[in-house]
């Protein structure tokens, strides 16, 4: 098996059929890992990071990739879109050890401009943790595993029916409709995206400025990521915008996703001036509704500690993030680096408990 560097994106190897057709066949299988993100990401943020796409050849066909990226200066090794992606992975069919073998002995023997590759938001589940850190020792690279980061969801397949009366779903919703007249819809149609952004826009800039912090809305280049996304995966099915009003006006929005029959939560955004009313809980269960009628298997909160996870979810799975090293000294380095952080944010927790 023979690995070959691509850096351009437009001259890589694959199509997006060949990118999608691989991803799919991976052992995890999102929206993270089709070719519509990654272009969408890469159209938007690619000028500031070096493409590190790693194709595997075995008899004159692709059977893996690993999307990969670095950041001009740092010699860290990234997943490609890693910041915005709930999940990531390698992509490969056939024999994922033998990918995963030729994946790390590149970046031991050939491939030399790097200090630290950190793979973001692995899913537990998948095998390439375990053999990734399998394949270590052999290469004499020095890993470090994350703590778990929970990924709470709705699982319909379990029991569907108490979610949609759980935590007075009904009771907010019906405390809207005594205002006037309340619509759900989900965009179908290119023409509706330009309104349906700008009140996502809205509502988030708004909510966060009522917290003293920033959106991520107010930088120019998020706002064009999720305006390239919508117009990646509208055509394709797998967007899900939708909006909640109220007499026309829309008073919560969610820019999520529905792919391999999930419906994947990913930013939602309410009006403040609304907050009593509690928006947000009334467009959950317009989502539970319509994954209901569409008969979803499962509502991903996707990772994210917000409270309201925990209350609705009736499963969670858990991502990891693995942190290769090139020398023992900088992987022992970064461990007590990443350990006094957390003793510290401890202590500061102590006190602040201590001084209310």
């Amino acid at each position: 098996m023979q690995i070959r560097l691509y850096q351009d994106f437009s001259r890589l190897p694959l199509d997006r059929n060949g990118w999608n057709s691989l991803a799919r066949r991976g052992s995890v299988n999102t929206i993270f890992q089709t070719h519509q993100w990654a272009s969408a990401w890469w159209t938007t943020f690619g000028a500031h990071h070096r493409l590190l796409f790693l194709a595997a050849e075995k008899d004159a066909e692709i059977c893996g990739f690993a999307p990969l990226m670095v950041t001009p200066g740092q010699r860290e090794v990234h997943f490609l879109a890693d910041a915005n992606s709930d999940y990531c992975d390698f992509a490969a069919s056939g024999n994922r050890y033998e990918f995963l073998d030729a994946v790390l002995r590149y970046f031991a023997r050939d491939y030399t401009e790097w200090r630290t590759v950190v793979l973001r938001n692995i899913p537990e589940q998948s095998p390439s943790l375990a053999t990734v850190l399998s394949l270590c020792a052999k290469y004499r690279l020095h890993p470090r595993l994350s703590r778990r980061i929970a990924a709470p969801r709705i699982d319909f397949r379990q029991q569907q029916a108490p979610f949609k009366m759980k935590y007075s779903l009904r009771r907010h919703s019906n405390r809207l409709e005594r205002l006037g007249a309340v619509a759900f819809r989900v965009a179908r149609d290119r023409s509706e995206l330009p309104e349906m952004l700008d009140a996502l826009y809205r509502q988030h800039v708004g909510r966060y400025h009522e917290k003293g912090e920033h959106s991520l809305f107010e930088q120019a280049e998020c706002r064009r990521f999720y305006a390239n996304l919508a117009d990646e995966l509208l055509d394709t099915g797998w967007l899900h915008f939708s909006e909640l009003s109220l007499n026309g006006r829309s008073l919560a929005t969610h820019f999520g996703f529905e792919y391999d029959n999930v419906l994947i939560w990913y930013k939602p955004a309410f009006d403040v001036a609304y907050r009593q009313y509690s928006p947000g809980t009334a467009l959950i269960k317009c989502l539970l509704d319509y994954a209901g009628e569409r008969g979803i298997n499962a509502l991903d909160f996707t990772i994210g500690n917000e409270p309201f996870k925990e209350r609705f979810s009736n499963a969670i799975a858990y991502n990891r993030t693995l942190t290769l090293y090139r020398t023992r000294p900088a992987a022992l380095f970064h461990k007590a680096k990443a350990n006094a952080i957390t003793a510290a944010k401890r202590l500061l927790t102590a006190l602040r408990g201590a001084n209310a």
